[in-house]
């Protein structure tokens, strides 16, 4: 069986004052692999008692299958008129990967949850991860990181 997951990605033309923003689109909350993906062919030197399995099996299940990768592509293009890239995953993974859904957002990094979005209709709830803080500083006036001055870190 040829295991085959996906990425979507699109780049948004302007969001929150900023240019040309990044969003990598992922399944939010399946616990487990679409499609029925064989662990062990899907991820490097797959351990079944490692308990560290949670970060690459969730980095799998956030990953869209074809179908859902296609799905989420019209309906983006439908809705926002949104032109997403669709890229195959190269698999196996290393078992030490996480997905997108475990980074701690803040401080410019979030999550854009389109299923809440009024309108959904995907059978499959779909969230978006964005950092803003790449275009602070050209699109942003005011929202420079600073340093502090010599005198003040004593």
């Amino acid at each position: 069986m040829e295991i085959k997951l996906y990425n979507v990605d699109s780049t948004v033309e302007e969001y929150r004052g900023c240019k040309n923003v990044n969003f990598r689109w992922f399944v939010h909350d399946r616990m487990e692999p679409a499609a029925d993906v064989p662990l062990h062919e899907a991820i490097e030197g797959f351990d079944p008692a490692d308990e560290h399995n949670i970060y690459p099996i969730g980095a799998l299940a956030e990953l869209f299958t074809l179908e859902e990768a296609e799905m989420l592509r019209d309906y983006l293009k439908a809705e926002y008129g949104d032109e997403p890239t669709i890229t195959e995953v190269d698999l196996p993974i290393l078992p030490n990967r996480a997905g997108v859904g475990f980074i701690a957002v803040g401080g410019g990094q979030d999550f854009y949850m389109l299923d809440k979005t009024p309108g959904y209709s995907l059978p499959f709830q779909v969230w978006g991860y964005y950092d803003l803080r790449p275009h602070w500083d050209a699109d942003l006036p005011g929202w420079e990181m600073h340093e502090e001055p010599e005198e003040e870190r004593e």
